[in-house]
């Protein structure tokens, strides 16, 4: 079919406006999805955050209660606990880009969004990161005071 571009068409003004409403909708529904996409974008942003921070607290606090639970009793089992600490204080060492990595996209997401859950996970995370950190060093000194008075018994 041939389209007519000539205004004299009965129905030129009709289509028109039939044509200027249809590209006003269009653009609507352009810009309309356009913030869904934002909008899931962020929430998966939002939900990466979350998982990467709680696994992160779950592991330091896993780690802090199996260091809470060691018994300084047996010296003989000093070597191996002094293993034991250099081997967690490693993976402290490695993991603290994690860490930081992790603080800072939340504080991103909260910049954006302010969320009180993203604030009190970076929290959360931080007291669990600290607390862990506390242990092993209280642990380590015991460890190496008691090592130290073992040649003496």
């Amino acid at each position: 079919a041939v389209v007519s571009t000539q205004s004299d068409h009965y129905a030129s003004e009709e289509i028109r406006e039939i044509m200027n409403s249809l590209q006003s909708r269009h653009a609507e529904n352009l810009a309309s999805a356009e913030e869904a996409e934002d909008a899931i974008k962020e929430a998966k942003r939002l939900q990466k955050f979350l998982d990467d921070s709680g696994e992160l607290t779950q592991w330091l606090k896993e780690n802090a209660d199996s260091l809470g639970e060691e018994s300084l009793r047996d010296p003989g089992t000093y070597p191996a606990l002094m293993k034991r600490h250099d081997a967690l204080r490693s993976e402290l060492t490695n993991n603290e880009p994690h860490l930081e990595k992790i603080k800072a996209e939340g504080a991103d997401i909260n910049d954006i969004t302010e969320n009180p859950m993203v604030m009190s996970n970076i929290e959360e995370l931080q007291k669990a990161w600290d607390d862990l950190n506390d242990l092993l060093e209280k642990k380590e000194k015991s460890t190496d005071c008691d090592s130290a008075l073992i040649p003496l018994l």
